[in-house]
């Protein structure tokens, strides 16, 4: 299934979510699609931090950082929409 790239593809499960190949037989499943395409100074986060790993084999804890790495990426997005949400009402405060 895979030709040893990364990619995500949508796993038919109802929802927003991807499954990760890092190769034919291996995958991260549920990573959210918005983490999955999260972006930092122009970079992919997870996409580009598993190409820096293309062609070898991920040992134990690099999958473990990875689910942190993907972990970390959906609060942080859970905190940015709360700060969104509240923003408003900071800045007519301000006035």
């Amino acid at each position: 299934m895979s030709d040893g790239r990364t990619r995500a593809l949508c796993d038919g499960r109802p929802g927003p979510f991807a499954e990760v190949y890092i190769n034919d037989d291996q995958f991260f499943s549920g990573v959210p699609k918005e983490v999955w395409e999260y972006q930092i100074g122009g970079y992919q986060v997870c996409q580009k931090w598993l190409k820096d790993r293309k062609d070898r084999h991920l040992t134990l804890e690099e999958s473990h950082h990875y689910a942190k790495v993907v972990t970390a990426i959906k609060k942080t997005i859970e905190l940015q929409e709360k700060m969104d949400e509240i923003y408003p009402d900071i800045e007519k405060s301000l006035q």
